[in-house]
């Protein structure tokens, strides 16, 4: 079933941006925090585009500002789940208060739900919600419009363009013996241009080789992204396998005492691992104040 999602499941390892940039594309809003999803809009309307016209999305209030307003949403949400058999826990109390990891790892779960189950062909976010009160329409950064600017003529039209007025007035016949007797100005002209092209092109070569070290930065950053993403399915790879082999031995009711233990570190929340992992330090650090002291008198001797 598509909503048996667990928390070792890869849904869970999507990022911020990521999420964003799907929750727009697919429902043409613009989202800019995941703090947005807190009024349950969003959820109901995703699951809309998986089962369209049989959800009360047209009861929806996108204009809720306050938490009580945002419960009615959820109600409208949980009523969805019951209809459609989806065996999902909804902690209302948390997400209404916007907080950022709450609402992310909600918005994880949903996108691995709607991958497994499928938008229906066709979907019309803007219309399917346009019946709700304060629904946002459609937004322009969604649909990727491009913008219709002038052109701006290149630079070697340009250079085209003076070279061909140069040609044409060099062309002009001699009109008397003052105008014929002007080759020192045109070699210091001449020298002129010279000295300009070197500078641009001094430019143009620093510009080059600044834009080179830019590439050589992001390849390097690209290499070290990749290598953390091995490293992060490698482990998880490993988590996967003792959640399994947990649950098997749970299935066939091989429980050891300390399987609650161990479901307690998988499932640990990052909060509750920070508060952990302080605990350890503060012990560790006054485990080793108290190595400092003397035991007895005799240690004074």
């Amino acid at each position: 079933m598509p909503s048996t999602v667990g928390m070792m499941d890869e849904g869970y390892f999507v990022g911020r941006r990521e999420i964003l940039e799907w929750l727009n594309q697919t429902l043409l809003l613009n989202l800019e925090k995941i703090e947005e999803t807190a009024s349950g809009c969003v959820a109901l309307q995703l699951m809309d585009a998986c089962y369209p016209g049989k959800v009360s999305i047209q009861k929806l209030n996108w204009s809720a500002k306050n938490d009580y307003e945002y419960v009615q949403n959820y109600k409208l949400l949980q009523t969805a789940f019951d209809k459609f058999k989806v065996d999902k826990y909804i902690p209302v109390d948390k997400i209404v208060r916007a907080k950022y990891q709450d609402n992310l790892e909600f918005m994880q779960w949903f996108k691995r739900y709607v991958e497994l189950t499928g938008i229906t062909e066709n979907y019309d976010p803007v219309l399917a919600r346009s019946k709700g009160k304060g629904a946002p329409g459609c937004s322009m950064r969604a649909l990727d419009i491009q913008k219709i600017s002038r052109p701006v003529p290149s630079r070697k039209n340009t250079a085209t363009s003076v070279a061909s007025v140069n040609s044409s007035v060099n062309n002009v016949p001699i009109a008397n013996n003052r105008a014929a007797n002007k080759p020192k100005r045109t070699v210091r002209s001449n020298r002129s241009n010279t000295s300009r092209e070197m500078s641009e092109n001094v430019e143009k070569a620093k510009a080059l080789e600044d834009l080179g070290q830019a590439y050589l930065k992001i390849e390097e950053l690209n290499e070290m992204s990749e290598m953390f993403r091995k490293e992060r399915d490698f482990y998880f790879d490993k988590l996967k396998r003792v959640e399994l082999l947990l649950q098997e031995k749970e299935e066939a009711k091989d429980c050891d005492p300390d399987f609650d233990a161990f479901y307690k570190i998988l499932y640990a929340t990052e909060e509750e691992s920070s508060k952990k992992e302080e605990t350890n330090n503060n012990t560790a650090a006054s485990a080793e104040v108290d190595s400092d002291f003397p035991k007895d008198a005799s240690d004074f001797l």
